[in-house]
């Protein structure tokens, strides 16, 4: 039975990432996709209305109000101060509306039943820093 032991892989705004073995991430977003659009992002991007948020893979900030025609005609507005994350538009949440994610690289999560009950107790002892 390994000794219960996880790392913290990255904490910013959008998420959390924990690594509790090789091969085994637990992912908390603190955000919920209001929209996906990559393709908005990317027409931001080069209209110079989408800013890069320092130090954070794949975020942005819109600078200032726009609009444009979406793919059905209709008309959308993008308020400044709207976030993107990984080319979706989000918006952040409160800790109850969190959600998580168990990541893994092929079998890695499994093992033996002390394995099994390292895993969810780190996992426990994770979630509830979020309550």
């Amino acid at each position: 039975m390994k000794e219960r032991k996880y790392e913290i892989v990255s904490q910013n705004e959008f998420e959390d990432i924990y690594r509790l073995s090789y091969g085994v991430l637990l992912k908390v977003l603190k955000y919920s996709v209001e929209h996906y659009g990559f393709w908005e992002l990317k027409r931001f991007k080069d209209d110079k209305k989408a800013k890069k948020i320092k130090n954070i893979k794949d975020a942005y900030v819109i600078t200032e109000d726009f609009s444009y025609l979406g793919y059905g005609g209709e008309e959308v507005s993008v308020n400044k101060g709207a976030k993107y994350f990984k080319g979706d538009s989000v918006k952040m949440v409160d800790s109850i509306r969190y959600t998580y994610e168990i990541k893994t690289t092929g079998s890695e999560f499994s093992g033996r039943i002390g394995d099994m009950n390292n895993y969810i107790l780190d996992i426990q002892e994770i979630l509830d820093k979020y309550k």
